[in-house]
């Protein structure tokens, strides 16, 4: 019985629609470090930072995972959104540029460069708000409430990290 069950379990993660190889870029080091992603967009991490990724973006979504702080260049392809999940917050772009912080679960950050982007709270009937260049987006957990924010970028230091594209 215990090798039927082996068995059972090896070949359901063998399968190929079940089995993925995912990609993790990790930052440990303060200098940032660009990466590029099987559709061709960029994320420059921050240090301390995680991205998680498919080798290959399969199906009617790009989806990958994030933990820190990174600058986003996505490429554009309106049937394939790119969404990003931090903590309980999905942020989802179809082409743009934005800075991304999710240092915890709790607060989600995202500051809009170009384009516009939607962020919502994950695995929840809220609705979505839309940030444009100038302004910042964000969610908050307050004693196990969500809450979705726009407010004005105040913070025009917010890319200082990033001198590999920012810097003069």
């Amino acid at each position: 019985a215990a090798i039927l069950i082996l068995f059972g379990l090896l070949t359901y993660l063998k399968s190929d629609r079940n089995l993925q190889e995912i990609v993790i870029a990790t930052l440990l080091h303060a200098k940032p470090s660009t990466h590029v992603l099987p559709d061709g967009s960029t994320v420059t991490l921050n240090g301390g930072s995680m991205l998680s990724y498919p080798k290959v973006f399969k199906g009617e979504e790009r989806r990958v995972g994030f933990k820190g702080e990174a600058y986003f260049a996505i490429q554009s392809d309106a049937s394939k959104p790119f969404i990003i999940e931090s903590g309980g917050a999905e942020t989802r772009v179809v082409g743009t540029e934005f800075n991304l912080r999710a240092k915890s679960d709790s607060l989600v950050q995202v500051y809009v460069t170009e384009g516009k982007v939607a962020l919502s709270v994950r695995e929840s009937e809220l609705k979505e708000i839309y940030i444009e260049p100038g302004q910042v987006g964000s969610y908050k957990v307050n004693k196990a409430v969500a809450m979705l924010e726009i407010s004005e970028n105040r913070d025009k230091n917010f890319l200082s990290w990033n001198c590999l594209h920012f810097c003069l």
